[in-house]
């Protein structure tokens, strides 16, 4: 267990030197104003085919402010996923993106979703194609990351089902732990990758 969390986190270090960049300089802050960069991501073409950032289903624009643009696709449109613009200096601009689901107990999928969303807005931003070889690697490393088993979910241990009330939480035993303590609750920063 110990060589797989390691493995992929070298992995994911290796993609992020790899497709990252300039890891120095700020992935998300773009040259043009405020107002410029309302207008791409107001007009952006977000595609509904399996490459998509949600997946093939469809995506309705939410939400249109001068500052935050919302989206809503993924299955019964149950991910929202939003970009935040601010103003850093005349010319220039912040967009930080974040998603939200219905339900809470998929976070791959939603981790996936913002990933794909942030390579999405960056490369409408930035005028170059979607890089779905970057959101892959990603969702490789995601998909990693989710499938650890993990006795607690941030660090307090889930309650018994209503189903098996005697039930012990799956993954919980009276013993000691033979292992190290879990890891806390998976937090993937979304950083453009293209």
């Amino acid at each position: 267990m110990r060589v797989m969390i390691l493995a992929v986190a070298l992995g994911l270090l290796a993609a992020a030197w790899y497709l990252g960049g300039d890891l120095m300089g700020p992935r998300n802050l773009y040259g043009m104003p405020v107002a410029v960069v309302h207008e791409k991501l107001a007009a952006m073409a977000i595609p509904t085919s399996e490459d998509g950032p949600l997946g093939a289903h469809p995506v309705t624009k939410t939400a249109d402010k001068p500052l935050a643009i919302s989206w809503a696709g993924g299955p019964r449109g149950a991910i929202n996923c939003s970009a935040q613009l601010e103003a850093v200096t005349d010319a220039s601009t912040r967009v930080a993106v974040n998603c939200t689901a219905d339900a809470s107990d998929n976070r791959p999928a939603l981790a996936l979703a913002r990933i794909a969303m942030t390579e999405q807005v960056d490369s409408t931003l930035r005028g170059r194609p979607y890089n779905k070889q970057a959101v892959a690697i990603a969702a490789s490393a995601v998909a990693a990351l989710g499938a650890v088993p993990s006795p607690t979910r941030g660090g307090v241990p889930t309650a018994p089902s209503a189903e098996a009330p005697d039930a012990a939480p799956v993954g919980t035993s009276d013993a000691a732990p033979s292992g190290p303590p879990p890891p806390p609750d998976l937090i993937i920063p979304a950083t453009p990758v293209g």
